[in-house]
């Protein structure tokens, strides 16, 4: 699946939109949503059992590059109709701009969920917020975020947006998947998601700037 050389996962892309079949539509996604997240393959010989862990980010620049161009693949599902004006369209991917006024989001909250976890496992090193801020996919959250009513997916586009306005300075840290959270801070979080699904509200931004100062 993620041979560079092989295709495979290019030819996948074109189902992502697949009107015909949820199913198909959803496992597609999944499928790509689980290539963007670290891999632990168990390897077997006659004697014993080898686990090789897969550091997944090394591939995250070949997922977002001309080759794969991932990220408007994961977006166009989440997109509605054009509400943008023309300098807002030309700072978009060419496939999100001029979308059309019959322009339908995906359905299905489970399936932008997965979209969406995909796109937060790419922002997690510096090189991938970079491209992301290069391609201006604010613009498509917030627009997306104005139409979710799922809670989950909405907890998820802010912490997603939340990452990508903040500088890099702010954010203090090349590759998220080293930092290691204080367990008392991830309990705060774990509470933080919770209540935010059962009741609509928290407040995420002091919740993280407490974590920045206790990182620091």
């Amino acid at each position: 699946m993620m041979d560079k050389d092989g295709f495979v996962l290019q030819r996948l892309l074109s189902f992502m939109d697949y009107k015909e079949s949820k199913g198909r539509r959803m496992s597609i996604i999944a499928t790509v949503h689980n290539c963007c997240f670290e891999k632990i393959w168990m390897l077997w010989s006659l004697s014993r059992v080898y686990t090789l862990i897969v550091n997944i980010t090394e591939y995250h620049p070949w997922l977002m590059g001309e080759d794969v161009d991932l990220v408007p693949r994961l977006l166009l599902p989440l997109a509605g109709p054009d509400t943008f004006n023309e300098e807002e369209n030309d700072s978009l991917p060419f496939d999100l701009q001029y979308l059309p006024d019959d322009k339908e989001r995906e359905p299905d909250p489970e399936i932008r969920k997965l979209l969406l976890e995909a796109l937060m496992q790419l922002c997690i090193t510096r090189a991938g917020r970079e491209v992301m801020r290069k391609q201006n996919i604010y613009l498509i959250l917030r627009e997306h975020h104005k139409w979710e009513e799922d809670r989950h997916c909405i907890m998820l586009n802010e912490d997603l947006v939340n990452l990508l306005i903040r500088t890099e300075d702010e954010i203090g840290v090349e590759d998220l998947s080293s930092v290691e959270v204080p367990p008392d801070m991830a309990r705060k979080f774990v509470e933080h998601d919770m209540e935010f699904l059962m009741t609509g509200s928290s407040d995420l931004n002091s919740l993280t700037e407490a974590m920045v100062e206790e990182l620091k």
